[in-house]
């Protein structure tokens, strides 16, 4: 084998973007059936509740409800960010030279840093290799590969000087 290759793969990445949108869904289908409930039973038992508990109450129900469909809704937002960086092609070559990702080279002598960091609250784990001109990440999840692959051929074609540091995602 003369190099290892992975290509892009935006599979994961619209996977998740389908996930949070139909928890947000779901959960816009809850405020809406919390909101008709409390307005149901505001009409029907208006006497019998009491006008400020029931109002604290309600408030505090269709409120609670709505907030978790706000944070469902940043976080949907938050998952469609990724797809800006999802190229075509290959996304990770490794070969006896060095290590390419996102088309950026690094070669072995240069390279400083070939690590998994954890992704941002919501988003995946990022692969990131650092050289002298600075670090290029990559969301983990587009890149066609599982870690383990991605260290052992780092492992083969470096001769066991570099592996891929996956200390990060432990904690």
């Amino acid at each position: 084998m003369e190099e290892f290759v992975a290509p892009y793969d935006p599979g994961p990445t619209h996977e998740r973007i389908a996930r949070y949108r139909g928890w947000f869904r779901g959960r816009l289908i809850g405020v809406a059936i919390t909101l008709v409930l409390v307005l149901v039973i505001g009409f029907t038992q208006r006497k019998a509740l009491g006008t400020a508990a029931f109002t604290v109450g309600s408030v505090l129900v269709v409120g609670l409800s709505a907030a978790a469909a706000l944070v469902l809704y940043l976080l949907y937002r938050r998952t469609r960010g990724p797809l800006a960086t999802i190229g075509t092609g290959t996304a990770l070559r490794i070969d006896r030279a060095g290590v390419e990702l996102a088309g950026q080279p690094v070669g072995w002598a240069e390279l400083t840093g070939f690590a998994v960091r954890p992704g941002a609250w919501g988003l995946s784990p990022v692969l990131e290799v650092t050289g002298p001109r600075g670090s290029v990440r990559l969301p983990l999840d587009q890149v066609g590969a599982p870690p383990a692959s991605i260290d052992s051929a780092a492992r083969a074609f470096s001769g066991g000087r570099r592996g891929l540091d996956l200390s990060a995602l432990d904690n």
